[in-house]
C-alpha cells in the first residue's frame, strides 16, 4: 500500500469518527429534547370550559365541562383523552339533568378510577332554585364511564347558593369536599361546609365552621395527614385610623379542621390580603401557598381595589417566612385566575401559574377602561388576559417567567387566555389546560365560541425550544439577530410560535412574497411566546418583519401542508 493509499485510508476514518460523533451529539440532543405543543382542542364541539388536567403514562386526560350545541344552553360533564403531542384519542360525557352550569373542581386518581367534585346550578333560576347540587363523580379512567354520582348537598341546602371550592384526599376511600353556602345570591354571608366522602359506602359527615363575618369565602383545602388545612379569606369591619367610620378589611385565613369537627384559625395575614388557596406542604414540612395583595383606596368618592398575586411561605407551626409577588407584576382589579402550585422537576423551587391582564390599570391603578382599551387599539396591541408559567426558588425569587397569546385580529376589543389547571409530563414538562375566548374563528358555524387550550411545555416553560437562551447560535430554531426574536418550527404547518425575551415595544408585520401585509400586531411582553395561527395562510414563503427602536429585521419562513 503506497503512502497515498494509506493517508487516503486515515482521513476517511477520520471523517467516519468525526461523523459518528456528530451524529451522536446531535440525536441524543433530539432525544434528550422535551416535546412542545400549542393546540386549541374541541372535546366539546362548543363550549369547552377548562376544569382539571391529569396525566397518567402517555396519557393526558382533561376533565372540564361544556356543549356540543351550538347556542348557549346546558353543560355536560366531560372527561377527554390525548397523546403527549396533543393528539385527540376519545372522550366521554355525562349529563346530570337540565342544568345550565357544572363546574369541575379537582380530581384525583384513585387506582383504575378518576375521583373528581362538581357543583351544578340551574343558572337560568339561580336566584330562586339556584345550588342543584354538590356531587363527587367516580369514573372509570379506562372507559370513562361515569360508574357513580354522589350527591354531598344537605337536603336542607338545596335553596341556598353553593359552590364547591376544592377537594382533598384524606385514605384510599375517605375525601374531603370544601363548599361556600350563601343563604341568598349576594348577601355575603358565607359560611365554609366540609363533607367528608367515604366513596365507597356511601357515607357522609358535614362540618359546618360557623362565623360571624361577612365575605369569607373558602378557595382550597389540604389534608396534612392530622388535619384539613382550608384557605380561605375573610372581611372585617374595623375603625379607620381617624376612628372616624368603620371600613371593611381583608384578611387571608387558614383554619384546621380535625375530622371529629374540632377547628380554629391556625394562620391569619397580615391586612390587606385576599384569598389563601393550594397550600402544599414541602420536604421540610413548610407550607408554600397563594395569596391576593388587596389594596383599597378612594377614588371618585368611591371604594376601589387593586390585586397583585403574591406567593407566601409558612413554617411549620404557620409562622410567615416570606411573602412575595409574582406574576408579571400589574396592578389590576379585572380578570385574573390562578392555576396551581406544582414543585418544580428540578427540586429547586416552585412553579406558578394563572392568568393575568397584559396591561396595568393607568389611575392609580384603576383605569379608564374604555380610554384605556381604545389607546391600546390605537396601538396595534390586543388587550388581553395572557397565560402566565413562573418558576421561583426556595426564597420566593423568579428564576424565570413565561406569558402565552394567541395573534388575534385587531378588530376584537377584548381577548380571554385562561390556564385553570397545570400538571407535570412524564418527560419533565408542565401540561397546562384552559380556554380561549377570541371571537369569530375560520370555518366555525357562529362567532361565540370556546375553545379549550392544551399547552405542553418543556421544564423552563418553553413552548419554542431553547427560548430560556436566544443566545443559543446552535439551536435549530431561527433566531433573529440583534434582537433577540425566535421563530419556531420553520416550516410551520398550523402554528408558528414567535418569542420575544425583552421588555421593548415591538411591532411585529407578516406579508407574503409580493409584500401584501396579511397581519400587523404589537408588544412589549418579555419572555413572551405569540402563537401565530398559519392554518389559514396557503402554502409558500412568507416574511416575518420586526420593528424596534429604529431596527427593523426581517426573517423568511415557510407554511407547508
Amino acid at each position: 500500500m503506497n503512502n497515498k493509499s494509506h493517508l487516503l485510508q486515515i482521513e476517511k476514518r477520520h471523517f467516519l469518527y468525526i461523523t459518528l460523533i456528530l451524529y451522536f451529539i446531535f440525536f441524543h440532543k433530539i432525544a434528550q429534547s422535551q416535546t412542545t405543543f400549542n393546540k386549541e382542542i374541541w372535546p366539546m364541539k362548543f363550549i369547552n370550559a377548562p376544569g382539571i388536567i391529569l396525566t397518567k403514562g402517555d396519557t393526558i386526560i382533561c376533565l372540564g365541562y361544556g356543549t356540543d350545541y351550538y347556542s348557549f344552553t346546558y353543560y355536560d360533564a366531560f372527561v377527554a383523552w390525548y397523546d403527549l403531542e396533543g393528539n385527540y384519542i376519545k372522550r366521554s360525557i355525562d349529563t346530570f339533568g337540565n342544568y345550565y352550569y357544572q363546574d369541575i373542581n379537582k380530581a384525583f386518581y384513585l387506582d383504575s378510577i378518576i375521583v373528581a367534585a362538581v357543583t351544578s346550578f340551574d343558572f337560568f333560576n339561580i336566584r330562586d332554585k339556584g345550588y342543584v347540587g354538590g356531587y363527587l363523580l367516580i369514573i372509570d379512567q379506562e372507559t370513562g364511564e361515569f360508574i357513580k354520582k354522589i350527591k354531598i348537598t344537605k337536603e336542607q341546602d338545596q335553596s341556598r347558593i353553593g359552590i364547591i371550592k376544592d377537594l382533598t384526599q384524606i385514605d384510599s376511600v375517605t375525601f374531603a369536599v370544601v363548599s361556600t353556602i350563601d343563604e341568598k345570591i349576594y348577601t355575603r354571608k358565607n359560611d365554609t361546609q366540609i363533607c367528608i366522602v367515604n366513596i365507597k359506602t356511601g357515607a357522609l359527615r358535614y362540618i359546618e365552621l360557623g362565623k360571624e363575618n361577612f365575605d369569607d369565602i373558602p378557595e382550597g383545602i389540604t389534608w396534612d395527614g392530622k388535619k384539613l388545612l382550608i384557605g380561605t379569606w375573610k372581611k372585617e369591619e374595623e375603625w379607620n385610623e381617624q376612628g372616624t367610620q368603620k371600613i371593611e378589611v381583608p384578611y387571608g385565613i387558614i383554619y384546621g379542621v380535625d375530622t371529629v369537627g374540632t377547628w380554629g384559625e391556625i394562620y391569619e395575614s397580615d391586612s390587606s390580603r385576599g384569598s389563601i388557596r393550594d397550600l402544599i406542604i414541602n420536604d421540610d414540612n413548610e407550607y408554600i401557598s397563594t395569596i391576593l395583595s388587596i389594596t383599597d383606596f378612594n377614588y371618585k368618592n368611591e371604594s376601589v381595589f387593586r390585586w397583585r398575586h403574591h406567593v407566601l411561605k409558612l413554617d411549620s407551626n404557620f409562622n410567615k417566612i416570606w411573602e412575595k409577588p409574582w406574576g408579571l407584576g400589574y396592578d389590576f382589579n379585572f380578570e385574573f385566575g390562578f392555576s396551581g402550585i406544582l414543585e418544580a422537576e428540578e427540586g429547586d423551587g416552585y412553579i406558578l401559574s394563572g392568568y393575568e391582564p397584559n396591561f396595568s390599570y393607568s389611575i392609580k391603578g384603576y383605569g379608564i377602561w374604555k380610554e384605556q382599551i381604545d389607546s391600546l387599539h390605537e396601538k396595534n396591541t390586543i388587550p388581553m388576559t395572557v397565560g402566565i408559567l413562573q418558576k421561583i426558588n426556595e426564597e420566593g425569587d423568579s428564576i424565570w417567567l413565561r406569558s402565552y397569546s394567541y395573534v388575534n385580529d385587531k378588530s376584537l376589543n377584548f381577548v380571554y387566555h385562561w390556564l385553570k389547571s397545570i400538571n407535570h409530563s412524564p418527560d419533565n414538562g408542565y401540561i397546562l389546560f384552559g380556554e380561549i375566548l377570541h371571537g369569530p374563528r375560520p370555518n366555525i358555524d357562529t362567532a361565540n365560541q370556546y375553545p379549550g387550550w392544551l399547552l405542553k411545555v418543556d421544564k423552563y416553560g418553553c413552548l419554542v425550544p431553547g427560548c430560556q437562551d436566544t443566545t443559543d447560535t446552535t439551536s435549530a430554531v431561527d433566531i433573529i439577530p440583534d434582537i433577540d426574536i425566535m421563530l419556531y418550527p420553520n416550516p410551520a404547518t398550523d402554528k408558528l410560535y414567535i418569542y420575544q425575551s425583552k421588555s421593548r415595544d415591538t411591532h411585529y408585520t407578516i406579508t407574503d412574497i409580493s409584500g401584501q401585509i396579511l397581519q400587523k400586531w404589537s408588544g412589549n411582553l418579555p419572555n413572551h411566546t405569540y402563537i401565530l395561527d398559519v392554518g389559514r395562510y396557503q402554502p409558500g414563503v412568507y416574511i416575518l418583519t420586526v420593528d424596534r427602536e429604529g431596527e427593523r429585521r426581517a426573517e423568511k419562513f415557510v407554511v407547508e401542508r
